[in-house]
């Protein structure tokens, strides 16, 4: 999902309970496979109905609006300022995010062979929850 649910209701962060329903259901009516025959109505359906089942139960909205899109990825005792700055850090260049290979002459590093690339997501997924 990436998607901003927020966005596909056309709520703001900030909207009541209410208002959140009153806009699921104008969209809904509007894109309802059984009333709006236009390409895409059905994925759009979809996507609407996924937005107002998370944030209209309080729990998965407040993992969502502390996670974003990983929030049912993350575990239930997460630190949402630990998570964040987990996810700069695996973020911050092709280097982090990516695989490193080994930068000495035999491949490894600083001469010993730990193979051809080594994962950094494995490596650091248990500390910060995995991905």
């Amino acid at each position: 999902m990436a998607m901003d649910l927020y966005e596909v209701l056309g709520v703001s962060r900030d909207a009541d309970p209410d208002e959140i329903q009153r806009a699921y259901r104008r969209l809904a009516r509007q894109n309802h496979p059984d009333v709006n025959k236009q390409a895409g109505a059905e994925e759009r359906f979809k996507d609407i109905a996924e937005a107002y089942d998370v944030l209209s139960d309080p729990e998965q909205r407040r993992r969502y609006d502390a996670f974003g899109e990983d929030f049912r990825r993350v575990p239930p005792d997460a630190d949402p300022a630990a998570w964040r700055q987990g996810r700069a850090y695996a973020d911050t260049g092709a280097g982090a995010r990516g695989r490193w290979s080994g930068g000495g002459p035999s491949g490894g590093f600083g001469g010993a062979d730990f193979g051809d690339e080594i994962d950094i997501e494995d490596l650091l997924g248990g500390i910060f929850g995995g991905r």
